[in-house]
């Protein structure tokens, strides 16, 4: 899964990476590799001595049923490379639109390479454990469910119980919508889900990039293996979506100033998120430092852009209580509560602490793909410092990466996919991809599908 796809990035950028970029990329590539390994190799023994340090048996990927292959995946394993090839070889004729149902269609087919329809969009919506779609199907009243929420929320399913009450209800009213049907369910929230996609090309083409790089960079969003994964039937592709949104609007602020286009952005994604998901908060966070960071500049755009979102936040909360009876504050601090019985022994078993932490970071890195990983440590193919915090883009990313840390510092993710539950922040990461080659960034896009490819063949990576 590491050295094939840096082999093809490598393969494919041909004469457009000097030689020492490319010794460069594939040093990056293999001591990746060998981090891996080794770090794997030393989970498996730990494991098989019966040491639990908290992490599961195929390191660095923490939730995974595999490896296990079904003959009926692999035509659509092989249609997935032919369609990316296509399109981007297409990709400078493609308008908005067609990238964005291509996108789609290359998520569809690349989660069917599993093995089908029911591997792919059946068993993650409705399969054995504690689901949305189990709450979901079981609710007769919406709102005296929801009036009654915080009453019964330890007794609710772990996912269900971590999260508002809304993150249920969207699955509730697609099922009443779909007529309890799983897969009419499963193909809305993956449509949601792909709104990332034309975000991703709007922020690209925001920041400069002609129309046939804008369209290559959202089709390398969408078969980064993270993205393509996860984002179909999850939950945590809207709030990937609904994160891109916020970033269109910060990356609007950054190159033209406040507007009330960017504010409306901010603060649609910024509230929508927090309704699904406690998580949404670190996304405030972001937004946060990066406006505290631009008022030391006297630049107040971003700090009226989250004041605003705040406070349309806070006004459909008091709505929401004063119409529903629901107290979403409650509900944070019972869910808040719960993880804490499960989480807080995490800082006092530091072997856990730690092995886990290592465990988060690597999952990420490899979610996104062993060749972009290489590329962006390299920065001459980037064309700048990427821990620059003086470019008000990269100061973007930065501020995401600090939330990010903080928060695994913190003892979030104990353990369990943790690229799904962080995809929100694989939009920021194209951000530091702005200044590529044309043709290194279709290597990247390409190499990047092979991974996915190999990933979505071999695995399953639900719970």
């Amino acid at each position: 899964w590491v050295l094939l796809p840096v082999g093809v990035f490598l393969l494919a950028a041909g004469p457009s990476v000097s030689g020492r970029d490319r010794s460069l990329v594939a040093r990056n590539g293999l001591v990746f590799l060998a981090v891996v390994a080794g770090l794997a190799t030393l989970n498996y023994a730990l494991i098989t001595a019966g040491r639990y340090y908290g992490t599961a048996f195929y390191f660095p990927i923490s939730v995974t049923r595999g490896p296990e292959m079904y003959a009926s995946g692999i035509p659509f394993g092989v249609l997935f490379l032919l369609a990316l090839w296509a399109a981007l070889w297409w990709a400078p004729r493609l308008s908005g639109l067609h990238v964005w149902l291509i996108a789609l269609g290359l998520v569809v087919v690349g989660n069917l390479a599993l093995g089908g329809v029911h591997l792919a969009f059946h068993v993650p919506v409705a399969g054995p454990g504690l689901q949305y779609y189990h709450e979901a199907s079981a609710i007769v009243d919406w709102q005296e469910w929801l009036r009654g929420f915080t009453d019964a929320q330890e007794s609710m399913g772990t996912h269900a119980r971590s999260h508002p009450p809304f993150a249920v209800l969207l699955h509730h009213f697609l099922f009443r919508m779909t007529r309890g049907g799983v897969l009419p369910l499963a193909a809305v929230l993956t449509l949601i889900s792909s709104l990332a996609v034309p975000f991703v090309r709007s922020i690209m083409r925001e920041l400069g990039s002609p129309v046939e790089r804008a369209n290559e960079f959202a089709l390398l969003f969408a078969v980064i293996p993270a993205v393509n994964i996860y984002s179909a039937v999850s939950l945590d592709g809207v709030i990937a979506a609904l994160a891109a949104c916020v970033l269109l609007g910060l990356v609007m602020i950054v190159r033209r100033g406040l507007s009330v286009g960017a504010v409306i952005l901010v603060a649609l994604g910024l509230t929508l998120a927090n309704t699904l998901t406690f998580a949404g908060l670190l996304l405030f966070a972001v937004v946060g430092l990066v406006a505290v960071a631009e008022a030391a500049e006297r630049r107040f755009g971003m700090a009226a852009a989250l004041v605003v979102s705040a406070a349309v936040g806070v006004a459909l909360l008091l709505v929401l209580r004063g119409v529903t009876g629901y107290d979403h504050v409650e509900a944070f601090r019972t869910a808040t509560r719960l993880e804490a019985a499960r989480g807080g022994s995490l800082f006092r078993l530091q072997g856990i602490y730690v092995w886990t932490r290592v465990e988060n970071v690597l999952e990420m890195a490899l979610f996104l793909s062993a060749s972009a990983l290489a590329v962006l440590l390299s920065p001459t193919l980037l064309g700048f410092k990427a821990l620059d915090a003086r470019d008000r883009v990269n100061r973007l990313f930065l501020s995401m990466a600090v939330v990010l840390v903080v928060s695994f510092a913190l003892g979030t993710h104990r353990t369990g996919e943790t690229a799904r539950a962080c995809l929100w922040c694989y939009p920021f990461f194209m951000l530091l991809m702005r200044r590529l080659d044309r043709r290194v960034l279709r290597a990247l896009a390409l190499s990047a599908g092979v991974q996915t490819a190999l990933m979505q063949v071999t695995g399953t990576y639900f719970w």
